[in-house]
Parts: C-alpha cells; structure tokens; sequence
C-alpha cells in the first residue's frame, strides 16, 4: 500500500494572505488594488482613531472631533476607487478572453501558447494564465 504524500500545513501567513486575497494565485493587478485599499482603510482608520487619542490624553482638539464624519466619507471614497481598480482589473481580463499576463496585464492573445511576456518577462502558458483569473474571479465573487 502506498502512501501519499501529505501536503505541508500552510504558515499562518500564507493563510492570511490567501484569506485576504493577497495570495501568489490572485493575479498582481487585482492584488495592488486590494493592497491599496487595505493601506487605505489602515490609514483612515488611524486618523480617525486620533480625536479619540487625543481627547483621552486631555489635549483634545475640537477641530479633529468635526472632521470625524469627513474621515468616514475619505475610507468610502478609498474604497469605491480600490474596488473601481479591481473590478476594471477583471473586466479587462474578461475582453481579453482571460489572457492578459497576472504580473502587468499585458495581452497574451498575439503571442504564442507559452513563451515568456515582452512587458515583464514572466513565463506563461496560455491555459495557465486563463485559469488563474477565471480561478481568481471565481474565489472573489464567492465573498
């Protein structure tokens, strides 16, 4: 009987990524988007946690509490623009018939089934590229 051979357990920062959809399986265009917005969001989130800072140390200023609600519609604001970049990522994936390159989005289509991308010389084969987005799209409309 043979045995076979088990998969190692992924680290806990693979899991983060892969749950975040920052994996090495999500091609680099939507990956950047998710990035920015996730910078984003860390950055609106730490602005708008300073009136709270500064109020509970005694040096509250009036000024940062007003603006709270501008804070709110800067992350809504970030967040529409990442998700814009996303969702332009994948549809400009879907008219190139899911061949574009993961790495800088230039168009397979012209070339040969496999061979490497002009743009950033990345290695592809034309049905791995196309079943990584179709794999991606599908993993991110699952959430």
């Amino acid at each position: 009987m043979t045995s076979v051979p088990r998969k190692p357990d992924a680290t806990m920062r693979q899991r983060l990524l892969h749950r975040v959809c920052l994996d090495a399986s999500i091609p680099a265009a939507f990956r950047r988007a998710r990035l920015g917005w996730i910078i984003t969001f860390g950055v609106v989130a730490l602005l708008m946690a300073l009136p709270l800072v500064l109020k509970r140390a005694g040096s509250g200023s009036r000024f940062l509490e007003e603006f709270f609600y501008l804070y709110l519609v800067a992350l809504v604001v970030a967040w529409l623009f990442w998700e814009i970049a996303a969702r332009r990522a994948f549809r400009r994936a879907a008219d190139a018939k899911h061949l574009l390159c993961p790495d800088c989005c230039y168009d397979l289509r012209t070339l040969d089934e496999a061979g490497t991308c002009p743009e950033c010389g990345r290695a592809y084969e034309h049905d791995a590229v196309r079943a990584q987005w179709l794999d991606a799209e599908r993993r991110l409309k699952r959430k």
